[in-house]
């Protein structure tokens, strides 16, 4: 036991050592280089998706880095602006690629039009940690295209596990009775209520920082200072976020059905530096637990677990199960999903009053997909036809699209 850890450490770290080396001599950026890596562990049969540690490693990731961009964030009333100003951008780049994705399944290929609608259910999500990882590689996290990227992905992701369950409900019940006015009811109120969760989740969180958060014209409702003076003083503010942040995503998983990346974004928004007791005595102190440090510390740790997310997501892309006829259908898949979302996102973009450039920029950042596709994907399984392509179909269209997302951003140029 103890040497098959230390060897999984062992081939981690040279992993990240081989790859971050490699990529300082040749122009692909890291996240594509780990999603390769990723393909050739799955492809090669050495390690599977099915792996845990590997799935716990993703999950550890993902949600350290939609943490830490949450903590980049100015407030919660400036996300929530950026997500209301956006949310034409999340609407319209959602409709996009399940357009896309529905006519080159049904109309295109032929396959059923139950396949239609989960392919467009699989394509409504934005891969946001893969794009982050680009837009960082790339120094354009400040462009206005990020950060409404960040606000539109991030609605698209509520709106694609929304969707998905929404289709697999669809599709159960009208394969198992006709579809009869009972199970229409029934359906409505269970998407009705899901969508209602989730929005509750947002307006709480959203009071919580109401009520802690500091303004101009006013001080907080709760003086958040002096509850963690005591973490401070004991030396234990990093152990205290951390747990605030487990559990928040917890409740947020079993209570209001929101995806822990969702909730760690959230979290991370929550997290302001001038939320925190810190002591002109501390700036003496290198090691004093204030938010500075506490971000400084964030930076190695999400750097250093990031890639597993894109390795994991890589394990997905197996070729070895690849037909011809997967792979055309893939091709078609992905010509219609990037055509219609980049469109649709450039467009829309535009139309909030982003700049051409930046339209692009948005344009791009919106093509990726990730392990939230195959989720949608296994949910509404068992409404496919039985020896469906459609999944291998998938994962030819998502390596693509995010192929294509990181040859399309070396083309981008911002003004800084």
């Amino acid at each position: 036991m103890e040497l098959a850890f230390f060897l999984t450490v062992m081939i981690g770290t040279s992993i990240l050592v081989t790859v971050r080396l490699v990529s300082r001599y040749i122009p692909i950026p890291e996240p594509l280089l780990f999603l390769m890596v990723g393909i050739v562990f799955g492809t090669s049969g050495m390690i599977s998706a099915d792996n845990e540690l590997m799935q716990m490693l993703s999950m550890v990731a993902i949600t350290l880095v939609m943490f830490h961009t949450g903590l980049g964030e100015e407030s919660m009333g400036e996300f929530f602006s950026h997500v209301i100003k956006n949310f034409r951008v999340a609407i319209v780049a959602a409709i996009g690629p399940w357009v896309g994705a529905f006519v080159a399944t049904n109309l295109f290929l032929g396959l059923s039009f139950q396949e239609g609608i989960v392919a467009g259910a699989v394509f409504t999500a934005t891969a946001l940690p893969f794009t982050l990882g680009l837009l960082r590689s790339k120094g354009l996290m400040n462009a206005p295209a990020a950060r409404s990227a960040i606000a539109a992905a991030t609605t698209d992701d509520v709106l694609a596990s929304l969707i998905g369950t929404f289709t697999a409900i669809l599709l159960a019940a009208t394969m198992g009775s006709g579809g009869g006015e009972a199970d229409v009811m029934a359906i409505s109120i269970t998407v009705a209520s899901k969508v209602g969760m989730v929005l509750l989740f947002f307006v709480s969180i959203y009071v919580i920082s109401f009520l802690i958060d500091p303004q101009p014209q006013r001080g907080a409702w709760i003086d958040f200072h002096h509850f963690t003076q005591l973490f401070y003083g004991n030396r234990i503010t990093f152990s205290f976020m951390i747990m605030i942040l487990a559990t928040i995503i917890f409740y947020g998983e079993i209570i209001f059905h929101v995806h822990y990346a969702i909730s760690a974004l959230m979290v991370g928004i929550l997290f302001k530096k001038d939320l925190f007791y810190n002591p002109e005595t501390g700036k003496d102190d290198p090691q004093a637990p204030t938010f500075e440090n506490f971000e400084e510390t964030m930076v190695p740790l999400v750097h250093n677990i990031e890639p597993f997310f894109y390795i994991f997501l890589g394990l997905h892309l197996d070729l070895s199960i690849i037909s011809a006829d997967a792979l055309i259908a893939g091709g078609l898949i992905f010509l219609c999903v990037s055509t219609l979302q980049f469109a649709s996102a450039y467009g829309s973009g535009r139309w909030v009053g982003l700049d051409h450039p930046n339209g692009v920029l948005l344009g791009f950042s919106m093509m990726p997909r990730d392990v939230l596709a195959f989720v949608v994907l296994s949910i509404n399984a068992a409404a496919l036809p039985e020896g469906s392509i459609l999944f291998v179909a998938c994962i030819v269209a998502i390596a693509l699209l995010n192929l294509a997302t990181t040859i399309g951003l070396q083309f981008v140029r911002i003004n800084k």
